[in-house]
């Protein structure tokens, strides 16, 4: 295809002849017969047409039509999220540079932006890695971004990331605060490492929180306080939670020496689990005033990439296997009737819940429970959580929890029902029954708890829609059980082999989607059951 491009001369073209110039615009093409891949009579320089090789002087305005013009594919699906006089927001998908690259140059995201919208003056006020979806502001002309690009960061009062990461963190919430710099010695020169006592660095500052745990991975929060290249990559990368799919912070950077050696193979993207990191850059909250009286404006973008949402759905491949790899016999995906636990105990870690300072007496009053190796010690341990937290933390019976009120009425009206059971805990109301698809609520009422359980086959998410609680979950292969505590809109995800219980410290009310390919619950493994 022919592409017209425009450009202006900048320090770096100065005194460069036309072709000089377009080998280092174009680094990627090889072949670099200009006078041939240049459309007759297209050439531009401030208005009048061109021929031959003329040199180039600074700020000299130029255009140009390449012939049969490509470059490497990227996703351009960019889209707007808000705007108003002076800048507007947008979406950028993973993969979409912002500005040009040694790869692209006609689709970058300022790019598209200028050709598509109604604003060919577009400037940038920020910037996000190439790999890293979601927001991106611009000023809508030149004099807009003079005016905003020196108060950027008085502009934007809080900006909020969202990334999965290998592993589950002992912490729910966590500010890490160090130096950054690179390393001369890193065979990555972008590489930004946290740095030593004896080393110089740019002080940086990260609030992380865990939103949700999955079988080896986590959902996580990162606010940035400062915003150093690569911060929170590096910083996550520190704490030993990398992001899935990035390339240079996981795998030892591995997979990014082979980018830039042009060798990634599909079998490097399945290793790395993703085509690229999975980080998105998820809310900003601008203060366009001020007057502090102003109202603030928070834009979301909920737009996450396909990789992103394969991922979380349990769709790659590599995440069974993973699965496979780290359970033993007794919880081998195959197995019709795994053995209830490979583990003659569970060691409780409370980490968790030592970190908040408002259940950090719950986590000392139950340490005296801190294994469970039978029935009646599991019930200790449930029947131990609801007297502590009634005795100590500041429970919500005031809160709003007309649901939970509804859906216990339905169940306390009489008989079971093909949606409709009662439980010793409280019940389950079923929502949708479309096997291999389940959706139901768990009506847990205070006081009460489910078995220590897990499944052979089937895989499950759960969110908390009302209520406090807390929940008792093992990683495959581990003899350990980690207690969080629950409340309105966490969510979790369980995969097969993996031990679950939810104890209602409180009324609580939990919605499960889950995919059961024998019927509902027909894998159920009781661990331990409640006494009746």
């Amino acid at each position: 295809m022919d592409v017209t491009f425009n450009a202006v001369v900048s320090h770096q073209g100065d005194g460069l002849s036309l072709y000089a110039y377009l080998d280092g615009y174009f680094p990627f093409i090889d072949n670099n017969d200009w006078a041939a891949r240049l459309v007759a009579d297209t050439t531009l320089v401030d208005d009048s047409v061109m021929v031959g090789n003329p040199q180039l002087r600074l700020g000299q305005q130029l255009s140009f039509c390449l012939n049969h013009y490509s470059e490497e594919a990227v996703d351009i699906g960019w889209q707007l999220l808000w705007q108003n006089d002076a800048f507007f927001a947008v979406h950028k998908p993973a993969n979409l540079p912002v500005h040009r690259t040694t790869r692209n140059v006609y689709n970058t995201l300022t790019a598209l932006v200028r050709r598509t919208s109604d604003w060919p003056e577009a400037q940038l006020l920020h910037r996000l890695d190439q790999e890293t979806a979601g927001i991106v502001l611009f000023a809508k002309n030149n004099d807009q971004a003079k005016l905003w690009q020196p108060k950027f960061h008085t502009l934007v009062t809080q900006k909020i990331y969202q990334a999965i990461v290998y592993g589950t963190p002992d912490w729910t919430e966590l500010e890490v605060n160090n130096k950054l710099a690179v390393r001369g010695d890193s065979p990555i020169r972008c590489q930004m490492h946290v740095c030593r006592a004896d080393e110089k660095g740019k002080a940086s500052t990260t609030r992380f929180r865990v939103v949700q745990r999955m079988a080896g991975y986590s959902l996580i929060e990162c606010e940035l306080v400062t915003g150093r290249k690569h911060q929170i990559r590096a910083h996550l990368a520190h704490l030993g939670h990398a992001i899935v799919g990035d390339k240079i912070y996981a795998h030892q950077g591995e997979y990014y020496l082979h980018r830039l050696a042009d060798s990634l193979t599909p079998e490097h993207h399945q290793q790395l689990l993703s085509p690229h990191q999975l980080l998105l850059a998820h809310r900003v909250t601008l203060q366009q005033s001020d007057d502090q009286q102003t109202a603030p404006v928070v834009i979301v973008d909920d737009h996450y990439p396909m990789a992103w949402q394969a991922f979380l759905a349990g769709l790659l491949d590599p995440l069974l296997v993973l699965t496979q790899t780290h359970s033993n016999n007794s919880k081998d995906l195959g197995m019709t009737n795994p053995s209830p636990s490979a583990a003659d105990f569970f060691d409780v870690n409370f980490a968790a819940l030592a970190a908040n300072p408002d259940l950090s007496g719950l986590a000392e009053g139950l340490a005296e429970f801190g294994r469970i190796d039978s029935q009646a010690s599991f019930n200790a341990f449930c029947r131990a959580s609801c007297t502590l937290w009634r005795n100590q933390v500041a429970h919500q019976d005031g809160a709003p929890k007309a649901q939970f009120d509804e859906l216990q009425a339905r169940i306390a009206e009489g008989a079971v029902t093909d949606s409709v059971i009662a439980t010793p805990w409280g019940g389950v109301v079923i929502t949708r029954l479309a096997p291999p698809t389940v959706e139901k609520y768990l009506v847990v009422q205070r006081g009460g708890y489910l078995a220590l359980e897990t499944h052979s086959v089937k895989q499950e998410q759960i969110e908390v829609i009302e209520g406090r609680g807390l929940l008792l979950v093992g990683e495959l292969g581990e003899t350990e059980l980690r207690v969080h505590a629950l409340a309105p809109g966490d969510r979790y995800a369980f995969v097969p082999g993996m031990e679950h219980c939810l104890i209602g410290t409180e009324d609580l009310l939990i919605f499960e989607r889950s995919n059961d390919p024998k019927g509902m619950d027909q894998d159920l493994i009781f661990l331990y059951t409640p006494e009746a």
